[in-house]
């Protein structure tokens, strides 16, 4: 009962464990996508909301660049410019106040200038408006000496690369290369005014890069994310822990190729990569004015710590369920088989010889199906007590009779004793009355082995408690598919009679039914097989159906049919042209069960086994069948053949039926010979 009482319990439990592991998971990937989602758009609104702010300092800069390039085209006279060697000192005068109030509308760097070409009048023009020491008040700069534009390098390129080009310019970041601005990082869009394809004069508006670079050097996001900032093919212009100047795409040997390809050949996004220190990380990036691409990049177990946080309670409340519902099924469990464990203890002293122990009225009266097994095995117990005080009355006359041929035994020693003192000349006559004696004995011996087979006899007590035993497990069975549908049936009842009663209740219902009258028709035949195992018990003898057949064939037919594990190997010797003329349905019947018991029982814990069938002709048929197995324990090796008889918990019947059919149908003898550790061979010798 305990085994039946842990199945309830195993399959109460595993039940819930499937229901929670269904509903947790569930859960978890819903709220995992949900957080993740949100996650991810906290993320990108952040690098949307600073990438937008740079674009609006950016756009400033562009426009106030295009603003001094458009006043500067349209106020310039280009036949003078070339004509009038004093035209560019008065046309200084003239923008000075224009280029002023554009610098002093900007919105970051309030910054505007324009630098003429010293190549059209031999001298320098410089108007350059800007608010250098952040005092609040745009100034005009001091003009760049000649120097500056005789030895232009390096740091130069606001001024170079448009002149050269023909065409405006954003610059990487770079520090002033006079006196007055040295200390300042810029970067300048610079746009040339072109007179005829000739440029003249350099326009444009610094962006103090320096605000920029803060502002990102101080970015925090979920106390591990930091902003970094590229160039347009992937060099670094700020980055925490990468060198300025250095390509993303090159480092770590091009490991991270793809990460920056992914960047520049898109205007914005969001990525997940695994950094050098193989923390997992989210990158939201978006292309800003200039051409440079801004991104903010988080450590992903940072951004999921509050999932983790959920996924930690989640777990523990299923937990503490899983614990509720074990203790609840144990005592479901408890309260459904303690009547059957009841029953089972009368079963099993029954099975020991104890026969005068009544079932309870409490067990016996129940109106279930508890009930009527425990009034079965109640009239069980009774007739096996009248059928035990018979054989003990036959015993005790047997027993006497027995006694009474001692004592006449022992009479006619004592007379023969004597005759032999008187008269040794009656030494014929003793001769012949030990021959008598002689036949006595043989007597004594017949009357030994029908004592034998009267114990057999008695040994049919046991077949009987094993038979009660074995039925008891498809009753069981019944007993629990019959009270399923009985509870199914009532519920389909009570939902007819308040019309609740649905399609899929009877769907429900079919299907339910479907399942329990397949396991029923499943315990009935193996109840059938059980009848036919103790019919086979005592094969009928009248029964021989004599046939020629090859030996060889029939073994070969034999193996081919059963169902031989890969691991276990069987072999045949037998002579090719023995010819038999026997019952070829029971000789195969003995070899199946003595190669199927091998299978069952002498391989248990072991890899791989052989079973080898070897069989000659003399003056009878010799079967011996062997294999290398565990072998069996000289304790239980002298019963093997008795009917039940099993030190495992098997049926028993195999051995005892094969027994039967080679004493009684053909007149034979088995033996079995084995050896614990070495293996087990059964001999069979029968007249054909």
């Amino acid at each position: 009962m305990k085994s039946t009482r842990l199945k309830i319990l195993i399959m109460v439990i595993l039940s819930n464990m499937l229901i929670t592991l269904i509903i947790g998971t569930v859960i978890v990937l819903k709220s995992s996508d949900a957080f993740e989602e949100i996650a991810i758009k906290k993320v990108v609104e952040v690098t949307e909301t600073y990438a937008l702010e740079f674009d609006e300092h950016l756009l400033s800069v562009v426009e106030a660049a295009i603003e001094a390039e458009i006043f500067v085209e349209s106020l310039l006279d280009v036949e003078k410019l070339f004509t009038d060697s004093t035209y560019l000192d008065k046309f200084e005068v003239l923008i000075s106040p224009i280029i002023k109030k554009i610098a002093e509308r900007g919105v970051v760097t309030q910054s505007s200038y324009v630098f003429f070409d010293p190549s059209v009048d031999g001298k320098i023009h410089d108007v350059w408006y800007s608010d250098l020491d952040h005092s609040g008040e745009v100034i005009r700069q001091d003009e760049f000496p000649k120097s500056f534009y005789d030895n232009l390098g390096p740091g130069d390129e606001w001024y170079i690369v448009p002149y050269e080009n023909n065409k405006p310019y954003w610059t990487e970041p770079y520090y002033g290369s006079v006196e007055q601005d040295a200390h300042i990082s810029y970067v300048s869009h610079t746009r040339p005014v072109s007179i005829n394809g000739r440029v003249v004069a350099v326009v444009g508006s610094d962006y103090h890069f320096t605000a920029m670079k803060e502002t990102i050097e101080s970015f925090e996001l979920y106390n591990t994310g930091y902003g970094i900032l590229v160039n347009e093919v992937g060099d670094v212009i700020i980055h925490p822990s990468i060198p300025i100047g250095d390509n993303i795409g090159e480092y770590e040997n091009g490991a991270y190729k793809w990460l920056i390809d992914e960047i520049i050949d898109h205007h914005n996004g969001i990525v997940k990569y695994t950094w050098i220190d193989g923390e997992d990380k989210f990158l939201a990036y978006r292309e800003i004015e200039n051409g440079w691409h801004f991104a903010i990049t988080v450590e992903e177990d940072e951004v999921f710590s509050w999932y983790q946080h959920f996924l930690s309670i989640l777990i523990g409340t299923t937990v503490a369920f899983t614990g509720v519902i074990i203790i609840l099924s144990f005592r479901l469990s408890n309260h459904i088989t303690k009547p059957i464990y009841e029953l089972s203890k009368y079963v099993e002293g029954m099975k020991t010889g104890h026969y005068d122990d009544v079932i309870p009225d409490k067990l016996t009266l129940q109106k279930d199906e508890i009930g009527q097994l425990a009034a079965t095995i109640e009239s069980m117990r009774f007739k096996l007590k009248e059928s035990l005080d018979e054989t003990t009355s036959y015993f005790q006359i047997l027993e006497m009779r027995v006694k009474e041929r001692s004592e006449l035994i022992q009479k006619s020693q004592i007379e023969i004793e004597d005759a032999l003192v008187q008269n040794d000349d009656q030494n014929k006559e003793l001769q012949e009355i030990n021959s008598q004696l002689e036949l006595v004995f043989k007597s004594l011996e017949e009357t030994q082995k029908q004592l034998i087979e009267t114990e057999k006899i008695a040994s049919m007590n046991s077949v009987m408690t094993r038979v009660a035993y074995e039925f008891y497990l498809p009753i069981s069975e019944f007993n629990k598919l019959l009270s399923a549908l009985k509870s199914e049936k009532e519920l389909i009842e009570l939902q007819l009679i308040n019309k609740e009663l649905k399609k899929q209740d009877l769907t429900n219902f079919f299907e339910t039914f479907d399942v329990a009258y397949k396991d029923i028709m499943y315990q009935l035949s193996y109840m059938k097989d059980l009848v036919e195992r103790f019919k086979a018990l005592d094969p009928d003898v009248s029964k021989v159906l004599l046939t020629k057949f090859n030996m060889s064939n029939l073994l070969k037919i034999i193996i081919d049919s059963m169902d031989i594990p890969f691991n276990i190997g069987v072999d045949v010797i037998c002579p090719d042209s023995l010819e038999l003329k026997q019952d070829a349905v029971r000789i195969s019947q003995i070899v199946m069960h003595l190669v199927e018991n091998s299978i069952v029982h002498a391989f248990k814990d072991m890899d791989s086994g052989m079973i080898v069938i070897d069989v000659d002709m003399d003056e009878e048929l010799r079967i011996s069948i062997k294999d290398n197995g565990c072998g069996i324990a000289n304790e239980y090796l002298k019963r093997i053949f008795e009917p039940i008889y099993a030190y495992e918990m098997d049926s028993g019947y195999g051995l005892s039926i094969v027994y039967n059919m080679v004493r009684k149908s053909f007149g034979g003898t088995i033996e079995c010979q084995s050896t614990e550790g070495f293996g087990t061979e059964f001999i069979i010798r029968l007249k054909v």
